[in-house]
């Protein structure tokens, strides 16, 4: 399971920082009028994603998990509800309400859902639109990742 999270951690990481520092926009302002290299592009975020990733503080894998299953559970004082409320107990989705199976959802399938949802990209739900733009990205990746060690039930 380690090996899952972390894996699905650094993906996380690396399309995030990929959001955040729009290499290819960065690149074209420095070289104008040329195409862009994708060598010199993946450089680039290599270099960054690196930087980033040595400066940044992480939570451990149990602490991520912890932090997950208490939002999942309690949501966050930021006005986050949690998710149990209308994805039910055992996260398997509630379809009186259209509410999809969360459990055992990969990590990056959940963060990006999250991220989507709260820039109003998907979904029309009103309520999630509002539970995803209260979450961090910490929560969202801590919340993703709880979500993934959970196993579904089929």
């Amino acid at each position: 399971m380690r090996s899952k999270i972390a894996a699905g951690d650094s993906l996380l990481r690396m399309l995030w920082f990929w959001k955040q520092l729009s290499l290819t926009k960065c690149f074209n302002a420095y070289r104008p009028g040329e195409p862009p290299s994708s060598p010199r592009i993946c450089f680039l975020f290599v270099a960054a994603f690196a930087l980033v990733a040595a400066v940044s503080p992480r939570l451990g894998a149990d602490q991520m998990l912890q932090l997950g299953a208490g939002i999942v559970s309690h949501g966050t004082k930021a006005g986050a509800l949690p998710c149990m409320a209308c994805h039910g107990a055992m996260l398997e989705g509630n379809a009186a309400i259209g509410a999809p199976r969360l459990a055992g959802l990969p990590v990056a399938t959940t963060y990006a859902a999250l991220d989507r949802i709260a820039a109003g990209r998907l979904g029309k739900n009103y309520v999630m639109r509002d539970v995803a733009k209260a979450l961090t990205e910490r929560q969202k990746t801590a919340i993703a990742t709880y979500l993934a060690s959970l196993a579904p039930k089929h």
